[in-house]
């Protein structure tokens, strides 16, 4: 008699057995969870978060102890700069001081400023108003504004020998570049290619903050 109990309690317990690994996988295909593209979007997250402290440590090691140049517009027209006339022995100065002004950018006011990590979602959040304004009639000096941008990114990657800061620089140039803000023609295309701006600002900030 015991042993039938015992054999009924051992398929009792196979039963439940079966149907929590049976429940379990079909969670993992009602939840993504469990599922391996989920789990490769988490790893790519932890790639994307790690690549981003990387690229800021290699910028700060870099440019340790560099004095940003002075005045490396003067005398000249627009933010261009002879890159092949710079001597070995500044390439870096001028670098960090091209990175510097390229931190200046347009708000919602339509005002030329330096925004910084702790106000930059008040820096380019406008009123709808501020944002048709910016559309209308500060759509001259914001695609200005870009085009700066690129100009001095451009210039500050052909003076970095550092191919990771190349890279990084090169994409948010090639961001800048890929907005065409001058071509929006509704408030909601302008809107998200002011979304665009402020994310390529921010990166611009995130290392000129290092310097």
């Amino acid at each position: 008699m015991r042993k039938v109990y015992l054999s009924i309690i051992a398929f009792l317990l196979m039963i439940i057995v079966t149907m929590f690994f049976t429940q379990k996988q079909d969670n993992s295909a009602i939840h993504p969870d469990g599922s391996k593209e989920y789990l490769n979007q988490v790893e790519q997250s932890k790639a994307t978060t790690s690549g981003v402290k990387n690229i800021q440590e290699r910028f700060e090691e870099y440019f340790s102890g560099v004095a940003p140049k002075s005045n490396i517009f003067e005398g000249r027209k627009g933010v261009s700069i002879q890159v092949q006339d710079i001597p070995e022995s500044e390439k870096k100065a001028y670098a960090a001081a091209l990175l510097i002004e390229a931190q200046k950018s347009i708000n919602v006011q339509g005002d030329v400023e330096v925004p910084t990590q702790e106000n930059m979602e008040e820096f380019f959040h406008p009123t709808d108003q501020q944002l048709k304004d910016l559309l209308h009639n500060q759509i001259d000096k914001l695609s200005t504004n870009i085009v700066q941008k690129t100009v001095m990114l451009n210039d500050a990657r052909r003076l970095i020998e550092d191919e990771l800061i190349q890279k990084h620089l090169e994409s948010i140039y090639k961001n800048l570049v890929d907005i065409e803000i001058y071509n929006k023609d509704s408030l909601y295309e302008f809107s998200i290619a002011l979304g665009r701006y402020k994310e390529s600002v921010d990166k611009i900030i995130q290392l000129g903050e290092r310097l």
